[in-house]
């Protein structure tokens, strides 16, 4: 599973905490000699730790997948001492076994978690478009060029595209104006298309060196899909800016947001993301 920590979290935080509570976790695994009962209070134990610990650092869902919380309440409603041997044996394998998939969960959990964050580290200038970008900027979606826009000059882009934007582009391929119809239709087969080429919208060019020009760097394309168990906010706008701020978060480095809409732009800041707010001519939907 992938945990993704909550805006303003220090990753560097969530590391330590997983670090800590694998290692705990392994720790009580190894103990598999001591009483039953005592092996299931240790569990109780970290489980409230490991809750306590979590709590402001990851999404609610993603805790409760990861400490596996219906199989704790099995093993706590079970932790009455037992009158025979028998009892000793099934209490202790219920341990074993919570204690094996926490410690793979915890371990793929820091794995997934670190192969995220240094592919966003390998990464160019990371980038979120809000919906209205794709549909509007003057340029198509193959031919972008967003050098001008964020200040840059032969960076390397890496353009972060939200579910919930793919989503939002579905749901315009129905829009009353044929030209919006279009538009949606051909930035949603790109971005498709995009993905099962391995990412790369467009390759660097030096080409323009040999006329005194700067060079155009890489830019590349990835879907950020929703968590496993992840519930929206109501407002999309507010659903596109909270996933931008997870990726900043998990990127330990700046996320930019793209928009033409002041609403869109006052929710990135308040996120504390770097906003850019388009002010050049927009194709309109309004006709």
């Amino acid at each position: 599973m992938l945990v993704n920590p909550l805006p303003g979290t220090e990753r560097a935080v969530l590391d330590s905490a997983l670090d800590y509570l694998l290692n705990r976790l392994r720790n009580a695994l190894g103990g598999g000699g001591t009483v039953a009962i005592e092996r299931a209070f240790a569990y109780i134990e970290w489980v409230h730790e490991a809750r306590r610990r979590l709590y402001n650092l990851i999404r609610p869902a993603e805790l409760e997948q990861l400490l596996g919380l219906r199989s704790y309440e099995t093993i706590l409603a079970a932790t009455v001492p037992f009158g025979n041997l028998t009892g000793e044996r099934v209490l202790n394998g219920l341990i074993s076994t919570e204690l094996t998939e926490r410690v793979t969960a915890f371990e793929q959990a820091i794995r997934n978690l670190k192969e995220r964050v240094d592919q966003l580290y390998r990464a160019g200038i990371l980038v979120v478009l809000d919906t209205n970008v794709y549909l509007h900027y003057p340029q198509e979606l193959h031919e972008i060029d967003l050098r001008q826009d964020l200040g840059l000059r032969e960076e390397p882009i890496h353009i972060l595209v939200p579910m919930a934007v793919v989503d939002e582009l579905d749901g315009k391929k129905q829009h009353q104006n044929k030209d919006t119809r279009r538009r949606a239709r051909m930035v949603t087969a790109k971005i498709e298309q995009v993905i099962r080429d391995g990412g790369r919208l467009r390759e660097q060019d030096y080409s323009p060196l040999g006329s005194g020009g700067i060079p155009r760097g890489q830019i590349t394309l990835d879907v950020v899909y929703d968590p496993p168990g992840h519930t929206r906010l109501s407002i999309t706008d507010d659903e596109i800016v909270d996933r931008a701020a997870t990726l900043q978060t998990l990127a330990g480095r700046r996320v930019r947001l793209l928009t033409y809409d002041t609403g869109m732009a006052m929710r990135g800041r308040n996120a504390d993301l770097t906003v850019h707010k388009l002010q050049h001519a927009r194709t309109d939907d309004r006709k």
